[in-house]
């Protein structure tokens, strides 16, 4: 489930006495719950999610690979499951020529993709009131998967789709002095998100799904700009103002639910391109071309940003001022400390590039 720019401080939040997002917070503590993956997005944004969760390459390094590499060949998620005899669905309730989706969605080997055309239209929450709600989305995408074969469904939200000025105006969530703002329209559309998750856990627990499959609950993107409640959200997590303490703050949450997988906090770093080699151990799938790093069976973990900005354990790195800084003290690093391992990880992009753009799989037998 790709949950539109859902980021990872509102997670175990609370506002006013009550929680942001109570039903995450419940199914982070009953499952492995990571707390330190950065946003990788690029030119395509929420179809650049959607490519890195299905993939594990990086965005394209200009455009969108959902519109420059839509005849490539892919080893997917999708793809390395029709070779266990998985149904696939993709589902999304707006226009399926939107980011190239119809296209897209072929290549990356989903045997169906439910979009507007398919859903009733009954109930509209949230991106400026005409978006179909995740509450009716959740629940008509549960009765069009037939359940009594294996499948991977891959869901992407709508109602916490920006501008939130659709919850300008509702009491839903009381977020008291940040009421009107784009900062209190934000949590008030992720705490109805999180409501919906709410039901749609449970339908899954109805429908005897819960037990016997692996969930996979993320953000696509950060929903908060700096120029719009940048100053807000500073406030509400008492952080002060700094290039380092925003850039830390660039983070979705990231939650597998996974039976026999034990509850845990994974604090290692990682990015969104490391979602599927995750994944794909726990389905016993191998995909040596994977870009991305397996969190859970790593002794490291790290993250590469599309504009050569690496972020460790350890240092955050920067690529405009080629500056490293401690993670958690913010001093500068000696260069001969981190100079090599950067341009280590930068090679990655490069890597994960040449094979877009040289359609590598397909020549490989």
């Amino acid at each position: 489930v790709q949950v539109y720019a859902l980021q990872q401080f509102v997670r175990d939040s609370r506002l006013n006495g009550r929680e942001i997002t109570p039903s995450l917070n419940k199914l982070s503590k009953e499952s492995p719950y990571f707390n330190n993956i950065y946003v990788q997005v690029a030119g395509g944004n929420t179809a650049d999610a959607e490519f890195m969760t299905n993939t594990s390459y990086y965005p394209a390094g200009e455009g969108a690979a959902y519109f420059r590499f839509v005849s490539n060949k892919y080893n997917s998620l999708s793809n390395m499951l029709k070779e266990q005899n998985y149904n696939s669905y993709a589902f999304h309730a707006y226009a399926p020529s939107f980011w190239n989706r119809t296209e897209m969605y072929k290549a990356l080997g989903f045997d169906t993709f439910i979009n507007s055309a398919h859903f009733v239209l009954d109930e509209y929450v949230g991106w400026g009131g005409w978006a179909l709600s995740d509450a009716s989305f959740y629940r008509q995408s549960l009765e069009k998967i037939d359940t009594s074969k294996p499948f991977y469904s891959f869901l992407i939200t709508l109602s916490s789709h920006h501008p939130y000025s659709y919850f300008d105006d509702k009491k839903t969530f009381d977020v008291g002095e940040y009421d009107k703002t784009y900062m209190g329209n934000y949590l008030k559309a992720q705490n109805y998100a999180d409501s919906a998750i709410e039901g749609f856990i449970g339908s899954l627990k109805e429908k005897g799904l819960y037990e016997n499959s692996l969930i996979v609950i993320y953000g696509d993107h950060t929903g908060l700009p700096k120029t719009q409640a940048g100053d807000d959200l500073l406030k509400f997590l008492g952080k002060t103002d700094g290039k380092l303490e925003w850039a830390k703050l660039q983070k979705i949450p990231l939650i597998i639910h996974c039976p026999g997988v034990n509850a845990e906090v994974i604090d290692k770093t990682g990015g969104q391109v490391d979602l599927y080699p995750m994944i794909a151990n726990m389905l016993g799938i191998d995909d040596y071309y994977a870009m991305g790093n397996d969190i859970l069976n790593s002794n490291k973990g790290y993250a590469v940003l599309r504009n050569g900005s690496v972020i460790t354990d350890d240092y955050y790195y920067f690529s405009d001022d080629k500056k490293a800084y401690d993670i958690n003290s913010g001093s500068v690093l000696k260069e001969d400390a981190y100079s090599e391992e950067v341009a280590g990880y930068q090679r990655l992009l490069n890597i994960s590039d040449l094979i877009l753009e040289r359609d590598v799989l397909r020549k490989i037998k």
